[in-house]
């Protein structure tokens, strides 16, 4: 089973905006929202966007991801960085990941403008 949405968009770097319409399965569904909320924190200036020097992974302390506002289970890996004046960010694994390759594409979105 699969859900349609209507159209992903992203800008080329020709600054041309690609819309296509976009078919995930129902797994993927929730790495679909992750990416939406991801970018969405980075264009609020809620989540770094620069890369970061150093990261922490350790066993999760119980503290809210600042991706997915979920917490971090003591199961889970937890990984920490610190923002120098933005802060302390904490994230799941997948969620750190999300936000490297989104934080990428979106510092060379804005590079071109």
């Amino acid at each position: 089973m699969s859900v349609e949405y209507p159209t992903y968009e992203r800008r080329s770097a020709r600054g041309t905006v690609v819309a296509y319409p976009v078919r995930v399965d129902l797994q993927q569904e929730d790495d679909v929202r992750l990416t939406a909320a991801v970018l969405s924190k980075l264009a609020a200036g809620t989540l770094p966007d620069v890369p970061i020097c150093r990261v922490w992974v350790g066993d999760g302390t119980g503290a809210t991801c600042d991706a997915c506002d979920c917490p971090i289970s003591r199961r889970a890996a937890e990984y920490e960085l610190n923002a120098n004046r933005r802060g302390v960010f904490h994230f799941h694994r997948e969620c750190f990941l999300a936000w490297q390759r989104e934080r990428a594409w979106y510092q060379g979105r804005h590079r071109d403008d």
